[in-house]
């Protein structure tokens, strides 16, 4: 137990130390646990100790009673004096001895569940520091923790955003509290670059506490340290008077210190200015990310000088803004001799740089480090405050100053100015460097020159505008001179013979997207002169676009510009050059850079020159005992090493160089191999891993269903069953995992031998799926119930219209969306194809995969352009011919995601159909006119009309960009956020519903018979169960009968088991044997008695008898009609079971009183008064409750 105490010290040695798992250490065991008891009873400490209390916690897992826990413990860790029970599997436990304690906070495993302790009062906290400036030092945290009287015992860590390495400011480490200091203040005082901020201090345990002595019970201003300094008093109403004479002695030093202070920044900034840069000392450019400014006195040293430069400050700032130009970023050719790669420099850490390089709008620099320094000077005044009347003519006389100051530098140096050139010759440390909008004349230029080891080629423009200008380092090229000049400021050309080559290279701003992946995919791309005339030029000079021959289907930006509070970003910043130089350019990118909202576009070129020997390579040991490589390297020396020199020298290194190429492609297979078979073996490992998940959800299942399997349920009672428990049991995990296909066999193969008892399914599954008036019992559909809930995912991703909940399943979800589509969230208008979905999870895949189902029932209108032109324009179903939508796939691949990007940019109306030709043959694809006019006309057929005419009239821009979506039409019309999963799983089913195979068999039974209609009084109220069940088998023709069940057991006979003459079919049990016609005389009385003669005259007895009564009839009790037929064909099938099973017969006349006589009586007893009265007495003779509250039934004197 590392750094806590563990009972007394013994023979002079610390507890502390950390046990080592010796021979020597087990042989003294028993000896130490004695000589520890005996050291205790000696110093007479008590058995309870709270030393030798801990805090056991219990894993989730196999339930592990108390005794259990105990037994276990006493067994591996030593004898327990104590136990309490603080919670479910949270117990506090006292042990004998400090080696018992010992042991247990190892861990220890009882009956296959882990278990953890630890110390009732753990000192060890995480303190967490919120929102912090990702420029404050760590030492500022560790500076106030030791002030706090508290000690950090780990390193500081910084949050960062999900799935990135950018910090969000929020810092955390591990503190250890002691006696003295039990709880932090909620909020620590910082110093940043806009003076002095609270920040939040967060960890367990956390209560309110003083600022000053960090002790609870009472706040700074009461604080008893909380003194006057001149009185020796705590601060009141008595110390008023003396407190404000105290302030304006204090704001009079202050304003002296600022003047002097002034002063000598000026003459600091003068004296920088004088100076070349190379003579600009650590000390002026302020403290640097290597701290070259050490300790907090060398940060004010510096801070104070770099405050100084008021010119500089005024020509940075100025040179950010440019007038409303900002300062392109530089083309960079990195060094061509060492053929080394650019390292951008980093900017130092801290308040400074970011005031040296702000706009003109931002405060005046060093203002905020003067405010510190005056802080430490007059802490005990600034902690009493100032009013805010003195506050804000403080900060008004400020601003005037700062104003007046910088208003006559604004304007005198834009672009690329002072300090932004010597910034931009730091950061690109390469051989050439290619700039524009330099904004330089000729002074700058002659600057340039002494400040450039090399040569300097440049075509200035005026200062506020244009400019470009090329840096050639000194001993790179040779022969080096300038060829082309427009006199504008607009290009330049410079001539170098290097390497033999041959012509040309072009680098620069051409203002000009060459492609739709040099734009964002919801810009608009339409016709634009200057593309024709840029690829002209390129197929004149046979030129071609380095970066994008090298990233054909990549999309990146050179830059990015925010305007009218919205982000636009283009590549725009080429190298073109010749496909002979194109070879011997290497890497090529974009970098990222602070002096403009251009992104650096850097390439190395040159050929690579091998050194002697290839360079450094060692041979891997290992691959001296694989067989193979073996004998591929005796393969190559019996060959001769590929050379027939008479030298053995010369033969002996060529023979080296061919086995290290073989080794080294040997090695590449080998790794390759073995990175697929990991990456196999680890795609497996996780579908275990996933199936695991499943497992126990699976056993849970199965036992739920055996259990409910005793309790004989009928099919109603088990699809409610399955439903209300087994669907709960995987809704949530249905939500945030995939299901395997194999899990969903094992469920549905529980669930269909529980409804039918381990036999064959009598009724197909997706009947029993059915509504009731489509002959189901609304059995639920895993499947479906999966996608409703992936669907409903979606829609709640989609109702975040504004993003201000940006959870990580969103971004994940937002990724996997643009990564399918193509178009952003426009896609979510799409039903994508499976061929589409195959770079993103099988999570998104199946969401994916169920929204486009799900948008067949999903409307929307554009009410402007915009809406119409954010459309995709393909797989769009509203985009669709006979009810198919758009698709041609090498339209897709070259860019034509959206509608706009099919018409004109300025013009209104569609483009034609030459240029998507143009387009799609640009891309390297093949199109020939026609085609390319079929799918346009296609287009607009599919399209709505309204559509149509707004794209090709001048119609208003503006509203939403983005269409309304919604469900279902007229009155019933909902928005998409608002649709709940129920109505989604009913659309995911569509309309075509599978209909019984029992509608067929009784529409030929019965004659000029609708099948549908035999659902429509199924459920009839207050019905029992077993007359329920019966008559839903019935009408499935699911009634097994002597003919059915002869066909599999040859012991059973056909005939009738009642009539004994005819067959027994489904018609002659129920209908057609000579042993009920009695029967039916009698039922048709009690009918006629109780219901009048209106049911027998309107209705075919054949039909009555099979399926009831489908039609209300006023003033009669057509419900309790329905419910005497259902149980008199229950009393049929008992009767056919009877002589079936025990070879007797029976009066159905009896068995039907009997039955109705039970149920009638049991409704009787325990339904309310007035509702058994409106069900069975109502509306019908039937039954009648006399003056004793007896029942007394009509059929009682019928037959």
């Amino acid at each position: 137990m590392e750094n806590e105490k563990v009972g007394s010290k013994t023979d002079g040695k610390n507890d502390n130390e950390p046990r080592k798992d010796t021979d020597e250490d087990k042989e003294q065991g028993q000896s130490k646990k004695t000589g520890e008891e005996e050291t205790r009873k000696e110093k007479g400490s008590e058995r309870y100790s709270v030393e030798l209390t801990v805090e056991v916690v219990v894993d989730e897992g196999s339930a592990v009673t108390m005794m259990d826990l105990l037994k276990g413990i006493q067994k591996k860790c030593g004898v327990v004096d104590g136990c309490r029970v603080r919670g479910e599997r949270l117990y506090e436990v006292t042990m004998r001895t400090c080696l018992g304690k010992m042991k247990i906070m190892e861990g220890l495993r009882v009956n296959g569940v882990m278990v953890h302790a630890q110390d009732l009062l753990n000192n060890d906290l995480t303190v967490s520091f919120l929102n912090l400036p990702v420029y404050v030092p760590d030492r500022m945290i560790l500076k106030r923790l030791e002030e706090w009287g508290v000690e950090p015992i780990s390193a500081i860590k910084k949050r960062v955003w999900p799935g990135t390495e950018i910090t969000d400011g929020t810092r955390f480490l591990r503190v250890r509290f002691n006696d003295k200091v039990r709880s932090l203040p909620y909020s620590t005082k910082l110093d940043t670059v806009r003076g002095a901020e609270y920040f939040r201090v967060l960890h367990n345990r956390q209560v309110p506490v003083c600022r000053l002595c960090i002790q609870p019970g009472h706040i700074f201003r009461e604080c008893p340290e909380f003194k006057c300094f001149k009185r020796d008093t705590m601060p009141g109403s008595a110390g008023l008077g003396r407190r404000e004479e105290e302030e304006e002695e204090a704001d009079k030093e202050e304003d002296e210190d600022k003047e002097e202070d002034g002063e000598k920044d000026e003459e600091g900034a003068e004296g920088v200015k004088k100076r070349p840069f190379e003579d600009v000392s650590d000390e002026d450019e302020g403290p640097s990310d290597g701290g070259a400014v050490g300790g907090e006195d060398g940060a004010k040293r510096s801070a104070k000088q770099s405050s100084g430069g008021t010119e500089g400050s005024s020509r940075g700032a100025e040179g950010s803004s440019g007038g409303g130009k900002k300062c392109r970023s530089p083309g960079v050719v990195e060094d061509i001799s060492e053929a080394s790669e650019m390292e951008e420099g980093e900017l130092e850490e801290g308040p400074v740089d970011t005031k040296v390089f702000g706009s003109p709008n931002d405060e005046p620099r060093g203002r905020g480090m003067r405010r510190n320094r005056s802080e430490e000077k007059k802490t005990s005044s600034e902690n009493a405050g100032r009013t805010a009347r003195r506050k804000a003519d403080k900060e008004r006389e400020t601003e005037k100053r700062r104003v007046s100051s910088t208003e006559g530098e604004l304007g005198k140096d834009t672009g690329l100015s002072k300090i932004r050139r010597e910034r931009a010759l730091i950061l690109c440390e390469a051989s050439i460097i290619c700039l524009q909008e330099t904004h330089w004349d000729g002074g700058c230029v002659d600057e340039v020159k002494k400040e450039w080891m090399g040569e300097v080629f440049a075509n200035n423009g005026s200062v506020h505008a244009r400019g470009v200008a090329i840096l050639i380092n000194s001993g790179v090229v040779k022969n080096a001179r300038m060829v082309e000049d427009d006199g504008e400021g607009r290009m330049i050309g410079v001539q170098v013979g290097w390497q033999m080559w041959g012509n040309c290279m072009i680098v620069g701003d051409f203002n000009v997207w060459c492609g739709r992946l040099d734009a964002t995919a919801s810009a608009r791309f339409g016709n634009d002169s200057s593309r024709g005339a840029l690829k002209r030029i390129m197929e004149a000079n046979g030129l071609i676009d380095v970066w994008r021959e090298r990233n054909l289907d990549a999309r990146e930006f050179s830059r990015r510009q925010v305007g009218g509070g919205k982000l636009t970003q283009s590549r725009i910043d080429l190298a073109l050059s010749s496909e002979a130089v194109a070879k011997k350019i290497g890497r090529i990118e974009y970098r990222a850079t602070a002096l403009s909202d251009h992104m650096v576009l850097s390439l190395r070129m040159g050929l690579r020159m091998n050194g002697r020997g290839g360079g450094v390579w060692c041979l891997n040991a290992k691959l001296l005992n694989d067989e193979v490589y073996k004998g591929k390297v005796r393969e190559c020396i019996r060959e001769g090493g590929g050379t027939k020199s008479n030298n053995i020298l010369t033969w002996w290194g060529e023979l080296k160089d061919e086995i290290k190429k073989i080794s080294i492609k040997y090695s590449k297979g080998k790794n390759m191999l073995d990175r697929r078979r990991e990456k196999r073996v680890k795609g497996e490992l996780e579908m275990e891993g996933r199936d695991m998940q499943y497992e126990g959800i699976i056993n849970s299942i199965n036992r739920t269903l055996r259990f409910w399997k005793l309790r004989r349920l009928k099919l109603r009672g088990k699809v409610t069953v399955i439903n209300g428990l087994i669907g709960s049991k995987l809704v949530y995990i249905m939500n945030v995992m995939e299901m395997p296909e194999r899990v969903h066999k094992e469920i549905d193969t529980a669930i269909n031998a529980f409804l039918w008892s381990g036999r064959g399914a009598r009724i197909a599954r997706e009947v029993m799926e059915n509504e009731h008036k489509d002959g189901g019992m609304k059995l639920i559909n895993l499947e479906r119930r999966k996608k409703a809930l992936r669907v409903k995912m979606i829609l709640r991703y989609i109702s975040d219209k504004e993003g201000k909940k940006d959870h990580a399943w969103k971004i994940f979800l937002k990724e996997a969306i643009k990564k399918c589509g193509g178009c952003g969230d426009s896609a979510l208008f799409m039903a994508l194809k499976k061929e589409m979905l195959s770079g993103v999870s099988e999570y998104h895949r199946e969401a994916l995969l169920a929204w486009g189902e799900f948008l067949k029932g999903v409307k929307h209108e554009c009410v402007n352009v915009e809406q119409v032109w954010n459309q995709p324009v393909f797989l769009n179903h509203m985009v669709a011919v006979e009810q198919s939508p758009v698709f041609d796939l090498p339209m897709w691949k070259v860019g034509f995601r959206h509608i706009r990007d099919l018409v004109y940019e300025f013009v209104p109306g569609f483009m034609g159909a030459q240029v998507i030709v143009d387009e799609v043959r640009g891309g390297g694809g093949s199109m020939l006119l026609r085609t390319a006019e079929g799918i346009m006309n296609r287009v607009k057929k599919g399209m709505p009309g309204g559509w149509r005419e707004m794209i090709e009239s001048e119609a208003v821009r503006g509203g939403e960009s983005v269409a309304e979506m919604y469900v279902g039409e007229g009155d019933a019309c909902v928005k998409i956020e608002k649709v709940k999963t129920k109505t989604i799983y009913k659309m995911l089913r569509g309309n075509k519903v599978r209909r019984p195979t029992s509608e067929g068999v009784w529409e030929k039974v019965l004659e000029k018979f609708d099948g549908r209609k035999i659902w429509g009084n199924l459920r009839v109220k207050w019905n029992s169960i077993e007359c329920e069940n019966f008559d839903f088998l019935l009408r499935h023709n699911r009634v097994y009968n002597n003919l059915i069940v002869s066909k599999f057991d040859v012991t059973v006979k056909r005939e009738c088991d009642v009539c004994k003459v005819k067959d027994e079919t489904c018609m002659h049990e129920f209908f057609e044997c000579s042993k009920l016609k009695v029967f039916f005389e009698r039922l048709k009385e009690l009918i006629d008695k109780c219901w009048g003669d209106r049911i027998i005259k309107t209705m075919v007895w054949k039909e009555l008898w099979l399926f009831g009564v489908n039609e209300r009839m006023k003033g009669l009790n057509v419900n309790l009609c329905n419910y005497v037929l259902s149980h008199a064909r229950y009393a049929v099938k008992i009767r056919r079971d009877v002589a079936h099973l025990e070879r007797r017969t029976v009066e159905v006349w009896d068995v039907l009183k009997r039955i109705l006589s039970k149920n009638i009586q049991m409704a009787y007893a325990y339904l309310d008064k007035d509702i058994f009265l409106e069900s069975f007495v109502e509306g019908c003779a039937l039954v009648d409750v006399n003056d004793n509250g007896n029942l007394v039934y009509a059929y009682d004197g019928v037959g």
